[in-house]
C-alpha cells in the first residue's frame, strides 16, 4: 500500500507543534451532588436518557431540572433547592473545578477552550461566569454552537485567536467543531464530558492542537468519580486503542 495511501499518525505535528498533554481528571462530588447522582437509576430510563441524565447532572446539580424526569424523580428532588444552586459553581463537582481552572489560565494569560456535547452545561456557564466574575458573552466569553452560521463562526474563531482580544474562554459544541476549525487561541482544552466515540474527542482536540499553535496544549477529560462516566471513558480508550 505504501506507493499509493500515505498514513501520518501525528509524526507531522510532533515535529512542528510545542506539544501535546492529555489529563484525565476525576472529581469527587459534595454530598447533595452526589445524592442526586446515585439517584439515577438506569433500570427507571432509556439507555440514552440515562446517560443523557449523569452527563448533565455530573457537570452541575441544577441540570438534573434540565432532564426529561419520571414521576418518582420530580417527586424525590426539592426543585427550588436546585434553582437557588443554579448560579453557584461550587455546588457543581466540574463547575467547581472549571471556574478555579478558567482563573488560574487568566493569571497566565491562557485561553481556554471548553467542549461539551449539551446547550445545557454551556448556558449554564455563561450565566455563572456572569454573575461570580462579571465576564459578559460576546466579549469575554465567546460560544460557538451547531446552529451558528457560517458567518457567525467565522467570527468568533477570528476574535477568539486573536491576542489582542479580551477574549477568555470559548464555550462550544463538540459537534460544531468539525473539520477545518481552527482554534490556535486556546492553549487549554476541558471535554466536559464523555463520548462514545474518540474520535468525536479527537476532533475537539485537534481544533486547538493544530498548525499555528505556538503553545503547549493541554486537555482535561472531566469524570465525575463513582458515576457511569469511568466505565464508559475505559471503553473510549479502548476502543482508542484498535
Amino acid at each position: 500500500m505504501d506507493p499509493f495511501v500515505h498514513v501520518d499518525k501525528g509524526a507531522v505535528l510532533k515535529n512542528k507543534l510545542p506539544g501535546l498533554r492529555d489529563c484525565l481528571v476525576t472529581l469527587k462530588a459534595g454530598s447533595l451532588h452526589n445524592e442526586i447522582l446515585k439517584s439515577i437509576k438506569r433500570s427507571q430510563n432509556t439507555i440514552f436518557n440515562f446517560e443523557c441524565k449523569v452527563a448533565l447532572t455530573s457537570v452541575h446539580p441544577s441540570l438534573f431540572l434540565e432532564c426529561a424526569l419520571s414521576e418518582e424523580e420530580k417527586s424525590a428532588l426539592d426543585k427550588d433547592q436546585l434553582e437557588k444552586l443554579r448560579l453557584n459553581p461550587h455546588e457543581g463537582v466540574k463547575t467547581k473545578f472549571l471556574f478555579k481552572f478558567v482563573r488560574l489560565c487568566d493569571a497566565f494569560h491562557e485561553k481556554v477552550l471548553v467542549f461539551s456535547q449539551f446547550h445545557a452545561p454551556l448556558q449554564l456557564i455563561i450565566d455563572q461566569l456572569n454573575s461570580a466574575f462579571k465576564l459578559t458573552e460576546g466579549k469575554e466569553v465567546l460560544v460557538m454552537s451547531g446552529e451558528d452560521p457560517p458567518k457567525v463562526k467565522q467570527s468568533v474563531i477570528h476574535s477568539f485567536n486573536d491576542e489582542n482580544c479580551q477574549t477568555k474562554v470559548l464555550l462550544a459544541s463538540t459537534k460544531a467543531c468539525s473539520e477545518g476549525i481552527s482554534l490556535v487561541g486556546a492553549s487549554r482544552v476541558v471535554l466536559l464530558d464523555v463520548v462514545w466515540n474518540p474520535s468525536v474527542e479527537r476532533q475537539a482536540i485537534s481544533r486547538a492542537y493544530r498548525i499555528g499553535q505556538k503553545r503547549m496544549v493541554y486537555t482535561y477529560h472531566l469524570l465525575a468519580e463513582g458515576t457511569t462516566e469511568e466505565e464508559k471513558y475505559g471503553k473510549q480508550a479502548e476502543k482508542d486503542r484498535f
